[in-house]
């Protein structure tokens, strides 16, 4: 009995945004045997080759090379947080903590036996499967071996576990299945028992009590064999490596060989399969691990794949669309999905696979702006009229013919059923056979006309592209007036709701027209190409940067970083399918969101310091960080754990005392800080996830950059105490200098007073003599006074009476003038 793959309505190839490493990414080697997330948010990924570490940016291989004893990895756990158990198939089982290795010694009699397989049950209890040696349970400090004696029906196991009531279930190379309750092996199932084969490679214990066992030729489901008859048929057989239970609801199987893959089983259905073609690196799936944000990481034999959004599915070249320029999805009661592409025409999908409609009638048409279900039947807007599809057969009518040769743009039928056709530069309704022109006043203008829509009062709207928005209103086309002033003038598309709202798509975002007012609805600086409100899932724009969905006041953006085939996204090419699947068309391809599971919609990256370079040392041990002065560069390395998306991952960080706030966002993981001055220092972390969500507290690391010998306390004190010795030596030597000037000085004062002494008494008989012979001047002067005075009355006297003579002498010449003129007159 094996696992059936040709049941109806499974999605064959189903192309979701795979995101793979391989060893060109640093793997040790492309097999993918173990995966593990730890406690810190690491994935550890053992290989054929040895261990490595995946932090979303990086990957730490743990090999050989390195000086670890990692080679063929059979298994991984983490026994406790930080500590993990790894299991090598020739070099034993070790303990890793941080970067050191010990061995662990499980039965001294075969220190060198081969491992099978590690497991760790949700009780704790781990299991290993060795040869020689058959089972041992490690349970708290005790080890329990359970080999043939102990009636092991063979101690070649290869896979074990431990279901919900906690019976210990072992897998063989050759014997079946065996149970084992209270460490005492009992019923054994083997192909007498319905099994498709004896080598049993993986058992999952189901949380509703079912044992799923993977053989090398399918699955056996015990506790559930009707279930069983359904999932296996005859055919094909299937290596099952690895079994894993998602939730109640999903299974996951990893299968090999005959064009394997990962087998999804959904409420006892196999809904899916991932192979191959549906760009799985590998035919061979070798172990699945799904995070808690649904992100799914595939192991193959040929590196390990990532599936990011689960709720997306690509399409593209490889899936039959020649021309992945989409510009229409549709879909008619029959359940078929119809595309109209820009060059290539119309496709309709057929078994997860584009299949082109071909028609020499179809040549004309082949530039597809947009097509619309009208009737169950495909209309097609070209730049060269009309072309209907009619069960695929396309036709010619009426309504096509009276559209020939027009550049039509868009398609619309309304709640109503009324059929619209929007041309470059006319608007047409059609009713029954005929068409009619209700361009109307705007006829010629110019415009360039872009699509119509009625909302829930009957109004039909028109988009143009330059000059806003327009309402028919009593067979008049009226512009309406802007609401602000930053309104814009180019719209692109019409949209409306289940309540009758529509939405217009411009150049400025996107806008919504309740039936009395004009609200913007999308405010981001991108143009918006179309809309898709829904219900359940939120409103979606589309744009040439993504594809963003805004729900409960939140808005999240796809694209081709977070793994879909394309990044911008066109016009008239959204919908919504029956089913409540959505399409978005792009330049690049197909895209159909199908609702799945909910998973946490705010990610907050695990954030973590994983290094400090100094003096080109690195160190990852921060107990005590203190650096010579003459090594103040660092380097700090970091990483924010994104499994899912780890390309969206930005940081900031800041260095107290150094820097004044954060830094601006970066996706660079390490940050350097050269020529540090000493002191002490904190370096604050937060890193941001591809939810934009930055980690609520900020990782912190410390360390200190030493003074240099000159400035630490004891240079200080030898320094302090040199000078004030220095000082001390000086005020000394000052004070005897002092002492000597002093007495040099004392002895020049009595010198010098000595000398004045006697200078004073040369000086007292000086002023006596000086005295005496002032008082002789003295009296000589007034002898000399009185004898002036004496001298100067007789001449004064002599000269009185010299004058008084002169003038008796005139006096008596001139009496005898007088008597000589008296006596001679003439």
């Amino acid at each position: 009995m094996l696992l059936c793959l040709l049941m109806a309505n499974i999605l064959f190839g189903v192309t979701y945004p795979f995101k793979s490493l391989t060893v060109d990414d640093g793997l040790p080697q492309s097999t993918i045997s173990a995966i593990l997330k730890d406690s810190k948010g690491f994935l550890w990924l053992g290989t054929l080759g040895g261990l490595a570490r995946y932090d979303g940016a990086n990957i730490r291989p743990y090999t050989s090379y390195e000086g670890f004893p990692f080679s063929l990895v059979r298994g991984i756990i983490e026994k406790e947080p930080g500590v993990l158990w790894i299991a090598e198939a020739t070099e034993g089982l070790w303990e890793l903590k941080g970067d050191s290795t010990s061995r662990i010694i499980f039965d001294e009699r075969y220190p060198r036996a081969n491992i099978n397989f590690l497991y760790q049950g949700k009780d704790g209890r781990v299991l290993l499967g060795a040869e020689p040696g058959g089972l041992y349970i490690f349970e708290d400090t005790t080890i329990t071996n359970l080999g043939l004696a102990d009636g092991l029906v063979s101690e070649e196991v290869i896979s074990g576990a431990i279901d919900t009531g906690g019976n210990i279930w072992v897998g063989t190379y050759r014997n079946g299945v065996q149970k084992i309750r209270d460490n005492v092996p009992g019923i054994v199932f083997t192909v007498d028992d319905g099994l498709p084969a004896n080598y049993v490679r993986y058992i999952l214990p189901r949380s509703n009590g079912e044992i799923w066992i993977g053989t090398k030729k399918g699955i056996f489901i015990l506790g559930g064999e009707k279930d069983t008859t359904l999932l296996n048929t005859p055919g094909e057989e299937r290596f099952v490596f690895h079994i894993l239970e998602e939730d109640e609801n999903n299974v996951w199987v990893s299968t090999a060989n005959n064009g394997g893959g990962l087998i999804h089983v959904k409420n006892r259905k196999v809904v899916e399969i991932l192979d191959y073609d549906s760009g799985l690196p590998s035919f061979r799936a070798t172990c699945t691990f799904i995070d808690e944000y649904g992100t799914i990481f595939i192991g193959t034999a040929n590196g390990l794949s990532r599936i990011t959004q689960r709720q997306f599915v690509n399409f593209s070249k490889s899936d039959g669309l020649v021309d992945p320029y989409i510009t229409g999805v549709c879909q008619t009661s029959d359940g078929t999905i119809w595309v109209g592409t820009q060059s290539k025409g119309i496709y309709q999908l057929k078994r997860n696979r584009f299949i082109p409609i071909r028609s020499p009638l179809l040549e004309k048409y082949m530039g597809i702006k947009h097509i619309q279900v009208i009737q169950d039947q495909i209309w097609g807007a070209t730049s060269k009229g009309l072309i209907i599809l009619n069960n695929g057969i396309p036709l010619r009518n009426e309504i096509s013919n009276q559209l020939d040769d027009k550049t039509l743009r868009r398609i619309t039928l309304t709640r109503d059923k009324d059929i619209y056709i929007t041309a470059y530069q006319n608007l047409y309704r059609v009713v029954g056979d005929s068409v009619t022109e209700i361009t109307y006043n705007l006829k010629d203008r110019k415009y360039s006309f872009w699509a119509l829509e009625k909302d829930t009062n009957g109004l039909l709207w028109l988009a143009t592209n330059g000059q806003g928005l327009w309402y028919l209103e009593n067979g008049k086309w009226v512009k309406l007036d802007p609401p602000s002033p930053n309104f814009p003038e180019k719209f692109f598309g019409i949209s409306r709701d289940g309540e009758g709202n529509i939405y217009f798509a411009s150049s400025k975002g996107a806008y919504k027209w309740d039936g009395e007012k004009i609200i913007p609805v999308f405010t981001k600086r991108h143009t918006v190409w179309e809309i898709l409100p829904t219900k359940e899932d939120g409103i979606w724009f589309g744009t040439s940067h993504g594809l963003f969905q805004r729900r409960d006041n939140q808005v999240k953006v796809f694209n081709m970083r977070t793994g879909l085939v394309t990044s911008e996204f066109n016009i008239s090419s959204f919908y919504q399918d029956r089913e409540g699947n959505l399409w978005f068309g792009g330049i690049g391809g197909l895209v159909k969101y199908r609702k799945q599971k909910s998973f946490p919609s705010q990610i907050r990256p695990e954030t973590y310091i994983l290094s400090i370079q100094n003096n080109g040392k690195t160190i990852s041990d921060f107990s005590n960080l203190v650096f010579d002065y003459r090594h103040n560069d660092v380097t700090i390395k970091f990483i924010g754990i994104d499994l899912g998306n780890p390309e969206s991952v930005r940081y900031r960080y800041k260095l107290m005392n150094i820097d004044s706030g954060w830094s601006l966002p970066v996706k660079e993981t390490y940050v350097t800080y050269p020529h540090l001055p000493y002191g002490k220092y904190t370096f604050l972390l937060q890193s941001r996830g591809s939810r934009g969500v930055w980690s609520e507290t900020p990782v912190s690391l410390s360390f200190r950059i030493l003074e240099p010998w000159w400035g630490t306390w004891w240079a200080k004190l030898i320094l302090i105490t040199t000078i004030l010795l220095l000082i001390w030596g000086a005020v000394k030597g000052r004070m005897k200098l002092l002492d000597q000037r002093n007495l040099l000085l004392e002895k020049k004062v009595r010198e010098r007073t000595k000398e004045l002494l006697q200078a004073n008494k040369r000086l007292s008989r000086e002023i006596l003599d000086r005295e005496q012979a002032e008082k002789a001047a003295i009296e000589r002067l007034e002898e000399l006074e009185q004898w002036y005075k004496l001298t100067v009355g007789r001449e004064l006297r002599m000269a009185e009476l010299k004058e008084e003579n002169e003038q008796l002498q005139q006096q008596l010449a001139d009496l005898k003038k007088k008597i000589d003129l008296h006596t001679n007159p003439r």
